[in-house]
């Protein structure tokens, strides 16, 4: 019996590592942590979260628009930051865009639970725009 050659355990070991690691994007689910109804967590572009029942999960995408008021400055009116979520439940899933301000939607009734954006961080300090890496959503899920 001989060994395999060096380049075919290579080609074998990376069709492992590529097949392992291939697939779907939408495996953000099996990524997600789990987190306890009404308790605030934070979520950054990519990252997913579910409640403890399993029955959905909530991803940040990005923020879509951000005319919020910089921490430093007067304003005439507070702005406004939008964060697109997706939301997976087993029927399905759908992309929500939650703002920042009361003025519009704040959160989404989606399989029996709320999504609401609490905040987006990093506050805004001058006109200067954040990195789209940056952000932050700070979110909650309940019981609808």
């Amino acid at each position: 019996m001989t060994c395999p050659r060096p380049a075919v355990l290579t080609v074998l070991l990376t069709t492992l590592i590529l097949t392992g690691c291939g697939g779907e994007r939408g495996s953000s689910a099996d990524a997600a942590r789990t987190v306890e109804p009404g308790a605030e967590f934070t979520l950054a572009p990519g990252e997913s979260a579910r409640p403890a029942d399993g029955s959905l999960t909530v991803t940040f995408d990005k923020i879509t628009e951000d005319s919020r008021c910089p921490k430093n400055v007067t304003c005439v009116w507070e702005g406004d930051a939008i964060a697109e979520l997706t939301i997976a439940t087993p029927t399905g899933r759908a992309v929500h865009r939650l703002h920042t301000n009361a003025r519009f939607a704040t959160s989404a009734d989606v399989g029996g639970h709320r999504v609401q954006l609490v905040k987006v961080t990093p506050e805004r300090l001058t006109a200067d725009p954040i990195a789209p890496g940056a952000y932050r959503a700070v979110l909650t899920i309940r019981k609808a």
